[in-house]
């Protein structure tokens, strides 16, 4: 299952120089930490990190623009 698991991601990424053959080429410890990220991948908490990702990048952009508008009243005014 962890090969078809690396196989569809690769696909998924256009890449093709992973196939079956080669995966069982693939180190022991590289191999354990690929099943370990698979085992321990919790959906809700990536989720939620690309939600505070987003809401920071939303902040970022809005204190630009507060800061651009107190910059323009500075000028106008």
């Amino acid at each position: 299952m962890l090969w078809t698991v690396i196989l569809l991601l690769n696909r998924s990424q256009g890449d093709e120089s992973l196939n079956q053959e080669n995966i069982f080429k693939l180190s022991d410890s590289m191999m354990a930490g690929i099943h370990e990220s698979i085992v321990d991948y919790d959906p809700f908490v990536g989720e939620q990190q690309l939600i505070t990702s987003q809401k920071s990048r939303l902040n970022e952009i809005y204190e630009s623009k507060l800061s651009i508008n107190e910059e323009l009243d500075l000028v106008l005014f």
